[in-house]
């Protein structure tokens, strides 16, 4: 299955605590994080989630951390979990020119 889906980045101080603090966050406004990945340097890291409830969790990043996340739409491809799958949905991603920043 595929979608596009929204996906909220932001730089945040590489320190011990900082995510912990927004999934709290997340978690008392019941928003899940169905996607995450952290791209990180010495001192900064960009945090890039894919969640449930972009408008609030946009608005907790703000309230916590004084950053305005943006936003970039992506494709969101569910898998099956059988051997082939990667290679056989890379196949018609590139026959359709879309490339694969991160994964």
């Amino acid at each position: 299955m595929v979608k596009v889906v929204q996906q909220l980045n932001v730089y945040l101080e590489n320190e011990p605590g900082i995510l912990a603090k927004l999934a709290e966050a997340f978690h008392r406004k019941n928003i899940n994080i169905i996607g995450m990945c952290i791209s990180e340097a010495t001192e900064w890291g960009v945090l890039r989630l894919i969640v449930d409830n972009v408008r609030e969790a946009r608005r907790l990043i703000r309230r916590l951390t004084g950053k305005e996340p943006s936003i970039t739409p992506l494709l969101e491809v569910l898998l099956p979990n059988v051997p082939g799958a990667l290679k056989n949905t890379t196949k018609k991603l590139a026959r359709r020119k879309i490339n694969i920043h991160y994964a």
